[in-house]
């Protein structure tokens, strides 16, 4: 049986103030207030594509932080 890697979430700025280490295939679960013309919009895609509100937002938050060079210096990859 493969075992996965776990991964180093930092400490956040507001709520969490530990570092967390999770399984890299760990999903979490991450609670955000949205404006609602934004949860309008993504409702909507979420239905003409016949995917969860969740799996569209993976998707597209994918685009934005999937690319490692995207971090500022001295912030964990």
């Amino acid at each position: 049986m493969d075992k996965t890697e776990d991964i180093c979430i930092p400490a956040t700025h507001f709520d969490r103030r530990r570092v967390r280490w999770v399984p890299e295939d760990s999903h979490i679960r991450l609670e955000v207030r949205l404006p609602a013309p934004m949860v309008r919009e993504l409702t909507i895609l979420a239905n003409s594509r016949g995917a969860s509100i969740a799996r569209v937002v993976t998707d597209e938050l994918e685009h934005l932080v999937g690319d490692n060079t995207h971090h500022g210096a001295g912030e964990e990859n």
